[in-house]
């Protein structure tokens, strides 16, 4: 079973898994199309903003799972 925080991709979650999978790619490839764009002008500013995301996303997963974990147990 998945979960999603996100109120908009949950909605397409529970519609159908299909209309997720488009809507998340369709984010990712979008998100990456802008910064591949940006990098021809600043690369060290979208070198260093994917940097600080990564980190981020990856603290928010860690609690995420932590939190999770102990309110499972």
């Amino acid at each position: 079973m998945m979960v999603e925080l996100n109120p908009i991709m949950r909605y397409f979650l529970l519609r159908d898994e299909w209309a997720f999978v488009l809507v998340k790619s369709a984010t990712l490839f979008g998100a990456w199309g802008v910064l591949v764009w940006y990098a021809k002008t600043n690369r060290e500013f979208v070198r260093r903003s994917c940097l600080w995301a990564s980190g981020a996303y990856v603290a928010l997963w860690v609690v995420w799972f932590s939190v999770g974990h102990f309110v499972l147990n």
